[in-house]
């Protein structure tokens, strides 16, 4: 984390006065820089795009469960814990759907209040408001 904040603003500052700000060491900072990536960051970086393109097809709806299951269609070994941490590093999560509920019910025995109005009401002009 250190190193990243340092690489991310050294075109504003000395690499040496941020390491010292940082602490950490010049030499540390070097060897990070010049690190290869690990075979499992080489792995994420190869299946996220595989996740994300199977999140938009299902439109949001696919799980981890799911989504390893396509990741393994496109011939990738996937388990539902490693789908998981590819949905969380590439900021992907399942929107559930809402199952639909019936909120009327016109089909019931109870009385109805009586239409009193039956829509024949006439406006001549706005009433007056009386301020007091």
């Amino acid at each position: 984390m250190r190193y990243q904040i340092i690489d991310t603003v050294k075109k504003a500052y000395p690499i040496a006065l941020l390491c010292d700000v940082m602490e950490v060491s010049r030499s540390g900072y070097y060897l990070w820089k010049n690190r290869r990536k690990s075979a499992r960051q080489q792995e994420y970086e190869e299946l996220a795009p595989v996740v994300q393109m199977a999140h938009k097809v299902s439109k949001g709806t696919y799980g981890a469960r799911r989504i390893a299951e396509e990741v393994e269609a496109h011939g990738f070994s996937c388990g539902r814990a490693k789908a998981a941490t590819l949905m969380k590093i590439s900021n992907i999560a399942a929107k559930q759907k809402r199952k639909f509920k019936v909120t009327t019910d016109s089909k019931h025995s109870l009385p109805v209040a009586p239409n009193l109005l039956n829509r024949e009401f006439d406006v001549k002009e706005p009433d007056q408001m009386v301020y007091e």
